[in-house]
């Protein structure tokens, strides 16, 4: 176990959006930063324009496996409750970002959610022999063209502060 105020940064990559109680995680992680420490803290954006594109086929919102989602708005919130600052804001990720808006733009036309994503994985039990045809069709044919249409998307969102992943920096 981690001693309280020893640490000069904690990072909560991706993970608290899994956790069951966000806030009692962040005062956790408050509790191991020395004083002026810093949080950084990544998560799925819920204001993002994947979000909106997506709705319900939104490449992050992959439920039951993110228990909370966050807007920019909760998440500097939370974090001021437990007694931090912010000090930064930023939705340029280009390891997370692009993927997600490619592939929320393909769970626009595809018959599977995340489609492309799970047959890389590996994981598409359960779905049927023409399903698997029809959907690998459709990502044959529009996700070469959405490689191109997917970082532009994301750039202008990014720079809009409405990318599909932020990261909150906090003291």
């Amino acid at each position: 176990a981690v001693k309280a105020r020893t640490e000069d940064a904690v990072v909560i990559w991706h993970a608290l959006e899994h956790t069951d109680d966000p806030r009692a995680t962040v005062v956790r992680a408050r509790e191991w930063l020395v004083p002026g420490g810093r949080l950084v803290v990544a998560v799925p954006d819920l204001a993002s324009l994947q979000a909106r594109i997506g709705g319900d086929r939104w490449f992050h919102q992959d439920v039951p496996r993110h228990r909370t989602h966050f807007t920019r708005a909760g998440l500097v919130s939370l974090l001021e409750r437990t007694g931090l600052r912010v000090v930064r804001v930023r939705h340029l990720l280009v390891e997370q970002n692009p993927l997600g808006m490619w592939q929320t733009l393909l769970n626009r036309l595809t018959g599977e959610r995340d489609f492309a994503f799970r047959l890389i994985k590996g994981d598409l039990d359960g779905v049927g022999k023409p399903a698997i045809a029809r959907d690998l069709l459709i990502t044959a044919i529009a996700g070469p063209l959405l490689v191109a249409v997917a970082p532009a998307l994301e750039l202008a969102a990014g720079l809009a502060g409405r990318g599909g992943s932020m990261v909150v920096e906090a003291i």
